[in-house]
């Protein structure tokens, strides 16, 4: 693997280690196998949560991708700003962006295959509104991205994106403060540690 990244195997090793260490924050390892090559393990939402944590960090190099990413990730925005308004749910400029990214990595993710299994009981998963104005816009979203492609958004995706939507809209009513309110980091934070203990 040195020779073919054109760098000496301690660095690589330095390297390697400075990934095992992001991983270890989301609970995720890297497993190395002599001749069969290396993988990172753990569940399918830890390894989004690390995703969208690298896309926040290095936000200018997903927003200057091309080809079909760049279209699919405008296709994304068109619609969610078509649903924000059929649905009145309000975001900040900065909101609107990290929610396009999150279905941005959740419908990369699911072309390959990659879902969010849901461990919850069936008495837990009733306890869920299914009609939440935030699972139905996540529904509708998936719908529309999905007409032409090969791959089914689960009951399960819907009502984490519905969960992700709900956390980054703007709180409040017409005639409230709604207008200048913007998603705080503690806020960010929170909703991620609900996602944590609903999974």
């Amino acid at each position: 693997l040195s020779e073919f990244l054109y760098v000496s195997p301690k660095t690589l090793s330095n390297e390697i280690k400075k990934v095992e260490y992001i991983l270890s924050k989301f609970s995720l390892q890297l497993e190395r196998r002599s001749h069969y090559g290396i993988r990172i393990t753990g569940n399918e939402f830890n390894k989004r949560k690390c995703i969208l944590r690298h896309f926040y960090l290095s936000s200018k190099a997903f927003w200057e991708i091309h080809g079909e990413q760049e279209q699919l990730s405008i296709r994304i925005a068109d619609y969610l700003k078509e649903l924000a308004t059929s649905y009145r749910i309000k975001f900040s400029e900065t909101a609107f962006q990290e929610t396009v990214l999150y279905f941005y990595v959740s419908i990369t993710r699911m072309k390959r295959g990659m879902y969010i299994e849901n461990e919850k009981s069936e008495n837990e998963k009733k306890d869920y509104d299914t009609n939440a104005v935030e699972v139905r816009a996540a529904r509708d979203l998936y719908e529309m991205i999905q007409e032409k492609e090969n791959w089914i958004p689960t009951d399960t995706e819907i009502q984490y994106a519905g969960i992700y939507i709900a956390g980054k809209r703007f709180i409040g009513g017409e005639t409230g403060i709604e207008s200048n309110f913007v998603i705080s980091e503690k806020t960010d934070q929170l909703v991620m540690k609900i996602l944590d203990s609903i999974y």
